[in-house]
């Protein structure tokens, strides 16, 4: 009897959010952290540097692709599909760089979010097309 009472103990410290939410599901770019506009400035990087013209709007269209649909969007809209993996290159470096000079940009909210879900016992988890490595460097 006395885990129920325990358990609903709980709810009752969670209030009405408890009872609405059973877990929270974090996207880490551009929700969690803000790595969307380092990237874009990789992304313009690399445009420059290999002589190709790379608009706001195509990065836009890149964002949460796998490597796969990233490389043809890429050739589509640069009409130079052999520059994908110089240009990824070329961002990545610009991104780890930055990131390890400045440190990773966390957005604003997110430290008292998560220690709220904490203190609430809301289970959180995190989703990311991120390299496994990297998305581990990010939360480290």
């Amino acid at each position: 009897m006395k885990e129920a009472e325990a358990s609903e103990e709980r709810k009752k410290q969670k209030g009405d959010l408890g009872e609405m939410i059973r877990g929270i599901l974090f996207d880490m770019d551009g929700l969690m952290f803000d790595t969307e506009a380092i990237g874009l400035k990789g992304w313009k990087k690399a445009g420059e540097e290999l002589g190709i013209r790379i608009t706001d709007e195509m990065v836009a269209s890149l964002r949460g692709l796998g490597n796969r649909e990233r490389r043809a969007r890429f050739g589509e809209m640069t009409g130079r599909p052999e520059l994908f993996d110089a240009a990824q290159k070329i961002r990545i470096e610009y991104s780890d760089s930055w990131i390890r000079e400045k440190g990773i940009p966390v957005k604003p909210g997110l430290t008292e979010l998560l220690e709220y879900l904490k203190d609430k016992e809301i289970p959180a988890a995190l989703a990311t097309s991120t390299e496994r490595e990297k998305a581990g460097w990010y939360l480290r």
